[in-house]
């Protein structure tokens, strides 16, 4: 997104919360049914699968990527 002379670059804030916030639901799906309490970070019930990372990804990302276009990125 350099190219539009944007100083900001959503593509990769994007990917970093996407990353992240599967990173949590990851950790918070291996921790169930433990004594360990972690609030679940997840918008939908969570089972690992391509459908939820998937889904999950796109939650985390969505706020960039509207931000992204509201700057005028291409």
């Amino acid at each position: 997104m350099s190219d539009s002379g944007l100083t900001r670059d959503y593509g990769l804030e994007a990917q970093q919360a996407a990353e992240a916030h599967l990173a949590e639901c990851w950790a918070a799906m291996e921790h169930e049914g433990e004594d360990v309490v972690i609030l679940s970070p997840v918008s939908a019930p969570f089972c690992g699968c391509q459908t939820c990372e998937v889904r999950e990804t796109l939650f985390a990302a969505w706020p960039f990527l509207v931000e992204a276009v509201k700057a005028g990125a291409s």
